[in-house]
């Protein structure tokens, strides 16, 4: 069984080694039973998400922390949440109603635009629903319900640790959630049920499903070994694309004209024909690219784990990429524009932004 590398690694390191005697030798606590410890510092703290909601900007990242800004993150107000595990994506179908997830198989949702959240469904029920609902399919003849019933459960021999990487909502009912080890969720009732999708997804070695995105008529899910997941319109599976690339894709990105699938050692890979073929496009930086925004004329910014930005668009040489001027920030994870076009980014030193 695969493992993940977790990017908070050498975070948690560092917050044992300075923790006191007293601190360590505490009671533990599940992160999934602790809500996120309200601080002034949260702004600072490392962070993996930003998503507008509406005229608002909302980020995520560890702990649980939650923040909001309604004056285009010039200032935040961190949100009540009630688990303080690692938060990984965000989604915001409408301005009010938004959902975030993360490690522990952690869905929350807001109505208020991310100033509070409540706890959907975590890794614990997510191992016994999913289970469930296989050996049901399974029990009609289902040969991969089946193989599923048996394979399933390795993902949560540990505890309910695995985490969701991507989710995307099309509307306050509809959305989707992805994850590590090929997991997958849909739900058509706003979060109140959702039903296992890991059977609709043509990936029989159990890839990691590191984002989910609509882009013009498809859903794409960029993964490891330089595949890209699809599902077009009225279709009710997603078929894998084989680029030349044998790395991981982090995200993916684009318009009706291309497609972005963008990864480690600055890699980035671009489509003209809806994922049917790819082309290589030459590095602008040698370091991992972690995150997408799409500007008003149609060029891209991608967020390097370095701290720079490289601004890729079409050129009179077809399309390229060069990293953007500016002094780097701290390593990037996410970022998102302001309403005149700004970047704001969020990462190892929480949350900056241009000009600021």
């Amino acid at each position: 069984m695969k493992s993940i590398v977790c990017s908070t690694f050498a975070a948690w390191v560092a917050a044992l080694l300075l923790a006191t005697p007293a601190a360590i030798a505490g009671p533990f606590v599940d992160p999934l039973d602790k809500p996120a410890d309200m601080s002034p510092l949260a702004p600072y703290s490392q962070l993996l998400a930003i998503a507008r909601a509406g005229s608002r900007l909302v980020a995520a990242g560890m702990r649980g922390h939650i923040l909001f800004s309604d004056d285009e993150g010039s200032t935040w107000t961190q949100a009540r949440v009630p688990v303080s595990v690692t938060l990984t994506a965000l989604s915001f179908p409408t301005p009010q109603q938004g959902w975030a997830v993360g490690h522990s198989g952690v869905i929350l949702h807001s109505s208020d635009g991310g100033q509070s959240w409540e706890l959907q469904l975590d890794g614990r029920r997510t191992a016994t629903d999913m289970i469930v609902y296989y050996e049901g399919l399974a029990g009609g003849g289902d040969e991969t319900a089946a193989r599923l019933v048996q394979e399933l459960p390795i993902n949560w021999q540990d505890g309910p640790e695995q985490p969701w990487l991507g989710v995307w909502f099309e509307n306050e009912q509809h959305g989707f959630v992805s994850g590590a080890f090929n997991l997958m969720f849909e739900t058509r009732d706003g979060g109140l049920s959702w039903t296992p999708w890991t059977h609709r997804v043509e990936n029989p070695e159990a890839l990691h499903l590191n984002a989910i995105e609509k882009i013009g008529a498809a859903l794409y899910m960029p993964s490891e070994r330089g595949v890209v997941f699809r599902m077009r319109e009225g279709e009710e599976r997603f078929s894998a694309l084989q680029t030349a690339y044998a790395g991981s894709f982090f995200g993916i990105c684009g318009d009706e004209r291309v497609l972005l699938a963008y990864g480690l050692r600055g890699t980035v890979y671009a489509s003209q024909d809806q994922g049917e073929t790819w082309s290589m496009l030459r590095p602008a930086i040698p370091v991992a690219l972690t995150a997408c925004a799409r500007t008003a004329d149609g060029r891209f910014l991608l967020a390097a784990a370095s701290g720079h930005l490289v601004n890729v668009g079409f050129g009179p040489d077809g399309l390229a990429g060069a990293i953007q001027p500016g002094a780097p920030w701290p390593l990037l994870a996410g970022i998102a524009l302001t309403s005149d076009g700004q970047p704001v980014g969020v990462g190892m030193g929480g949350i900056w932004r241009a000009g600021q």
